[in-house]
């Protein structure tokens, strides 16, 4: 066809190429390509779109008016309010917003197969009601057309191509059927053409092509019969396409697969998932361009459902620096989501989430890190209503319970100043018609700075090598501005509110199509196998071949159930495939879509869900080849992206520093997992805070009113000098004053508060008998420990030089005897924390001996000791507890039971006599330390204990792992590497989503697990 093409052109002929909308910018390049740059004085390439224009400009109507798809929802809108009392099926439904589109779809199907609300009243019955209800709807809608004088383009088209004398020569390709309407232009057309031809992709005889035998009838039926200028012809199909069309019949008998020999090279593959194939795609794509010298446009990806794998590609075609087009992948739009966000902040009073979600559009002019601080601040207090849009300022911490420090205070006023930003831009969003509601809705995005944030978007975009998106958005703000003209056009006076109106506007804002051509030439194409041209490449890798998706099973677009087409059928009524039909056209699309290659055809199905797939398993057949697995990735996806270090040693200080302060949890983090510590304390990521009273407020305020007792204790001459009850009634009075200022909100954190005043004076009597029957005596609380600043030689140039020990000990405990001052470390715990010597080992628990061995270090400058030792390092309960039991338990029975709960746990000094100082009760139920003896009174295997010089050995080990974590940290280390605990680390890791750590296969470091104290002790 194309050569008939040219050849009319050099005969001084003008021609009209017609084609779908997909194909036209292939279409051009393979015009111009094949026909030099003259071609284009006298041939075009034309959609129908195009066409109506070419049409309505040759013969008039151009200028007339007619609505775009979004003017015609809102004339949809006024014929619903016109008719809505008649209505009962579609009554409620037809006043949503979100209803219209369908409704339009409805009506537009009806209009391209001549279906006139006659039509429909006539098929409406008793038992089909719902056609009368569209009948209504359909007729009001196209008086509505015909009071503005606006009639639908291909129609208009159609009258005024009858008064046309004369139409270029038209050659039409790459449709499988027309409409009813289309139809009958093209019969206007060809009557006026000196030639028309029509060529199909294929036979017009056998199964697999019906489609287009259905649609050659058509056609014959409508041209004229006399005139030897109109031709419908079948593209000659060679034998590799023949044996295509064998191959995909349904079914397709066993001796039938012994098909011709195929030219191409053919290869199958199966995937564990749809991300494995496009990595294996990815990988594909990059070895034909480097090895076998393809250009990147020489390959085409296709998908049956497209829209599973466009995100993957997206994400992953980039890292290999593929550079591609994505048709048909629809892009999520901020405007929209801003649009939304705006409207939702007003009707619900300025919800978290609704504030949240327009910060996060990224049309304000907000800095990011604003952003993070007002999210954090909305999740952590909630302000909504008035406390967010009112006068007052926000005084409450950004911290979280308590008093706002200098930076909390300068943060409160970058927070107070957005919120009034914020505030005053959405209220300007208010009117009681539609004229002004569109007034507001632009005031309000202006206000907030929304044009400006479009501009700054499209700019970012384009500097990204974006220009698809850049394009994309630049048309968004234009369609938005044309929307609003549309609504006021169509509805004017209408009354609404601006929470309907911004409804009724996403709405008619998603019957544009945003799209554009691709930005360079040179691209792998992308999308899915029935918009792609079918113009033949070197290479197809066709993606997602599974049954499930291979043929699509598409349903029927619109309102019209089964019953309801069968009913206008029933009347004469032309309608849309039928579902057996349209699996039809879906496997002509296969045969197409595998009929694109010319060198390679490159097929596989992902093996998830475990389906099955029917059409690589005929290929193999059919050409033996055997169906393998992707091989595992072998290329390096964008190596500056995703290595794992080590940093150099000038980015090592810019992120910690040229001093490491290492303390207990920095410990923990990064021998659980280097990339962990890297996340949190070198990029200094943070979890959004949890709304409300959270477990870490309850504890910080629990540990507040514990050092206050012992301090109320110390200063009457410790705890031997008051009774229990006057220290109970201390905690209660002390927490309720706190409390109650703090969570005075809501009756809700009221209760907790008076919970957890109750709590502390439980705990605060638990404190009372533990020194009472100890001779020890509480030393310091919260108490800040700093060890010596200690060189680092030998790390890379640049990097941290010296490292500081450091932390906050809630309490330490003191006890002399002999010139000894005996000192435990005590920490409380809201949780169940245990003590682990294999944790201990592995610097994954070793809080409690960190601490011990900064306080020894402290203990002259401090407490002026001469000589310190160890007595002990514990987590000491500081929460109720349940007792539960399969028997029914005495009083007596349930208190031994809540005193072992609620015992320490950790490590002690294997000497009785330190032991009896810290707990008199050692030998009975009611005792604290976590120890238990044998019948002859020595200290059972199962307790944790140790002698002097064991816990000097201790304390050389904490030194050992702080000393090889800071020359790590140093050393620029980041790699993900969890320790391997049975619980691994990355269950609870905030950072499983960056490190690419893959647990069920990655390499865990190895952990030496000890079963008692003396095999610890022998290992250090």
């Amino acid at each position: 066809m194309l050569a008939q093409l040219l050849e009319t052109v050099s005969r001084g002929g003008d021609c009209v190429w017609l084609v779908p909308e997909p194909y036209s910018h292939a279409t051009e390049r393979l015009l111009a390509e094949r026909g030099g740059a003259s071609v284009c004085l006298r041939a075009e390439v034309l959609t129908f779109r195009r066409l109506v224009d070419r049409v309505l400009a040759a013969a008039g109507g151009l200028a007339s008016p007619v609505l775009d798809a979004g003017g015609r929802l809102l004339m949809l809108r006024r014929a619903v309010g016109s008719v809505l009392e008649s209505l009962t099926v579609l009554r409620a439904a037809a006043q949503k917003p979100a209803f219209l589109p369908e409704l339009l779809k409805t009506f537009d199907e009806c209009q391209c197969y001549n279906i006139t609300p006659a039509d429909l009243e006539r098929a409406a019955s008793e038992d089909e009601p719902k056609l009368r209800d569209l009948a209504l709807l359909f007729g009001a809608f196209e008086r509505q057309k015909e009071r503005l004088d606006t009639r639908d383009r291909v129609t208009l088209a159609w009258e005024r191509a009858k008064t046309l004398s004369a139409f270029p020569c038209i050659f039409v390709s790459g449709f499988a059927s027309f409409t009813p309407q289309e139809r009958l232009l093209l019969t206007a057309l060809a009557e006026r053409a000196p030639a028309f031809t029509v060529l199909f992709h294929g036979a017009l005889q056998g199964e697999l092509f019906a489609p287009l035998r259905v649609t050659a009838k058509q056609l014959a039926s409508r041209f004229p019969q006399n005139g030897k200028h109109v031709t419908v012809d079948e593209e000659t199909v060679p034998n590799w396409e023949r044996s295509l069309q064998t191959l995909l019949r349904q079914p397709a008998a066993p001796d039938e697969l012994a098909v011709a020999r195929c030219p191409l090279s053919v290869e199958l593959y199966s995937a564990a998932g749809e991300a494995e194939e496009v990595r294996f795609a990815a990988e594909r794509i990059v070895r034909l361009a480097r090895d076998e010298g393809l250009r990147w446009r020489d390959i085409v990806v296709l998908a049956s459902d497209y829209s599973a794998y466009a995100p993957l590609i997206e994400s992953i075609f980039p890292q290999y620096g593929i550079p591609f087009f994505s048709d048909g992948m629809d892009t999520p739009k901020p405007l929209p989501r801003c649009i939304r966000a705006v409207a939702d902040c007003l009707t619900y009073g300025f919800r978290a989430a609704d504030v949240t979600r327009l910060l996060r559009t990224g049309l304000l002019p907000t800095p990011p890190e604003d952003a993070d601080l007002m999210e954090d601040y909305l999740r952590r207090w909630n302000p909504r209503g008035n406390r967010f849009s009112g006068g007052r300022d926000w005084t409450r911490s950004p911290e979280g319970y308590g008093e706002p420090d200098e930076r909390a205070l300068a943060e409160l006023v970058r927070l107070n100043l957005l919120r009034r930003q914020i505030a005053s831009g959405v209220k300007m969003l208010r009117g009681k018609t539609a004229r002004q509601c569109a007034e507001g809705l632009y005031a309000a995005l202006e206000a907030l700075g929304v044009p400006a944030g479009m501009a700054a978007r499209e700019k970012a975009l384009s500097e990204a090598g974006e220009p698809k998106l850049a394009n994309e958005v630049s048309q968004m703000w234009e369609l938005f501005c044309r929307t609003l003209e549309q609504c006021v056009l169509v509805l004017g006076e209408a009354p609404t509110t601006p929470a309907d109106f911004c409804e009724l506007c996403l709405t008619v804002l998603s019957g544009y199509s945003v799209g554009s051509i691709p930005a360079a030439l040179d691209r792998v194409h992308t999308g899915d196998q029935g918009r792609l041209a079918r113009i033949p490449v070197p290479v197809v890798l066709y993606l997602g071949a599974d049954s499930e998706r291979v043929p699509a099973r598409g349903g029927a677009d619109g309102l019209l159930s089964g019953e309801e087409r069968a009913a206008l059928a029933g009347i004469g009524c032309e309608l849309p495939p039928d579902p057996p039909a349209r699996i039809g056209r879906e496997q002509y699309n296969l045969f197409t879509a595998l009929a694109l290659p010319q060198k390679k055809l490159i097929g596989s199905y992902p093996l998830s869900g475990g389906s099955s797939a029917d059409c690589i398993e005929r290929l193999s057949r059919a050409y033996s080849v055997p169906v393998v697995p992707v091989p595992p990735p072998t290329l390096p996806a964008d190596p500056a992206e995703v290595s794992g270090g080590p940093l150099s040693g000038a980015n090592t200080a810019a992120l910690y520093g040229k001093t490491l302060y290492l303390s207990a949890s920095r410990l923990e983090a990064f021998y659980l997992c280097p990339f962990s510590y890297f996340v949190r304390y070198g990029l200094n990521a943070r979890r959004r805070p949890e709304p409300g009273f959270t477990p870490l407020d309850v504890g910080r305020e629990l540990h507040l009113i514990l050092e206050r007792c012992a301090r109320y204790a110390k200063e009457r001459g410790g705890f031997g000098h008051i009774t229990r009850q006057e220290m109970l009634d201390f905690a209660v009075n002390e927490a309720s004053a706190r409390l109650n200022a703090m969570l005075s909100d809501t009756p809700r954190l009221l209760a907790q508060g008076e919970r957890l005043a109750k709590t502390a004076g439980m705990l605060a009597g638990r404190l009372w008998e533990e020194f009472t029957n100890s001779r020890f005596a509480p030393l310091d609380f919260e108490l800040a420990l700093t060890g010596r600043e200690t060189p680092l030689p030998g790390v890379p140039p640049g990097a941290p030089s010296s490292y500081i020990p450091r932390g906050i000990a809630d309490r330490i405990d003191g006890w002399r005897r002999d010139g000894t001052l005996y000192l435990r470390v005590v920490d409380y715990k809201t949780g169940g924390k245990a003590f682990s010597l294999t944790d201990v080992y592995h610097g994954v628990g070793a809080q409690m001996p960190f601490y011990l061995t900064l306080t020894l270090e402290n203990a002259a400058e401090r407490y002026g000791a001469e000589t310190a030792e160890a007595a002990g390092a514990f987590y000491v309960p500081s929460r109720d507890v349940a007792v539960r039991s399969s028997k029914p338990l005495s009083p007596e029975e349930a208190r031994l039971e809540a005193a072992a709960a609620l015992r320490h746990k950790g490590l002690v000094l294997d000497d009785p006599g330190v032991l009896e100082a810290m707990d008199s009760r050692l030998y009975s139920a009611d005792g604290t330390l976590p120890v238990s003896f044998n019948r002859d009174g020595s200290l059972a295997k199962k307790t944790l204990a140790a002698s002097p010089e064991q816990m000097r050995l201790l304390q050389g080990h904490i030194r050992k792992l702080t000393r090889g974590m800071a020359r790590s940290v140093a050393g620029g280390t980041v790699e993900a590497r969890p320790l391997g605990l049975r619980d691994s680390p990355c269950d609870r890791c905030d950072c499983r989503a960056a490190c690419q750590f893959d647990s069920a296969a990655g390499s865990f470091r190895a952990v030496t697990a000890f079963s008692g104290r003396e095999e610890f002790f022998g290992a250090l």
